[in-house]
C-alpha cells in the first residue's frame, strides 16, 4: 500500500520530493517482487523478517527491527517464512 508519494498517486500523501514510501506485507505464501522508481532506497522491518533478493544476486537475512539500505538496485524480491510488515522509502531518481 503506497503511503506517500511526490504526487498524491493512489489517495497517497503528497510530499514534495521524488520519494516514495510504501508499506509492505509479505505473507509466507508467496514473495513480493518489487521494482524501485530510482536506484537507492531504505527498508525498514517493522515486524517480522525476510530474505531480501538484489537483482545483483546479493542476499540479506532481515530480522525484525532491521533496516538496510539499498543502492544503485532497481528492483527487489523478499519472501519469508513467516508474516513480514515493513516500511519501503524508495529515494526515486
Amino acid at each position: 500500500m503506497l503511503v506517500a508519494s511526490p504526487d498524491g498517486e493512489n489517495e497517497s500523501i503528497q510530499l514534495r520530493q521524488q520519494i516514495w514510501i510504501t508499506q509492505l506485507n509479505i505473507t509466507p505464501e508467496s514473495a513480493q517482487h518489487i521494482k524501485l522508481k530510482g536506484k537507492n532506497a531504505y527498508l525498514q522491518s517493522i515486524r517480522g523478517g525476510a530474505t531480501l533478493q538484489a537483482e545483483n544476486g546479493e542476499t540479506i537475512e532481515m530480522s525484525c527491527n532491521d533496516g538496510v539500505f539499498i543502492q544503485n538496485e532497481n528492483a527487489l524480491t523478499l519472501s519469508s517464512s513467516k508474516s513480514m510488515r515493513a516500511l519501503l522509502i524508495d529515494l526515486g531518481a
